[in-house]
């Protein structure tokens, strides 16, 4: 609270890990975890994650692309 202040250490880890293929088009899946971590508020710990993937393909005239998150 703002009457009584705490202190604390934070330590926040965000790897990223991606697959990419294609020559011509290309398709790329990637993979982000995130870590949180509190040394007095353990409670306040959090992981998350997230999952990407991109395709993209180009006609002679049109290039067609979609993402997703």
């Amino acid at each position: 609270s703002t009457t009584n202040p705490q202190s604390d250490m934070v330590y926040a880890l965000s790897p990223r890990f991606y697959l990419e293929a294609g020559t011509k088009g290309f398709f790329r899946l990637s993979y982000s975890p995130s870590f949180l971590r509190y040394s007095k508020f353990k409670n306040l710990d959090s992981d998350n994650q997230n999952l990407s993937v991109s395709v993209t393909y180009p006609f002679s005239k049109l290039r067609v692309g979609a993402s997703f998150s």
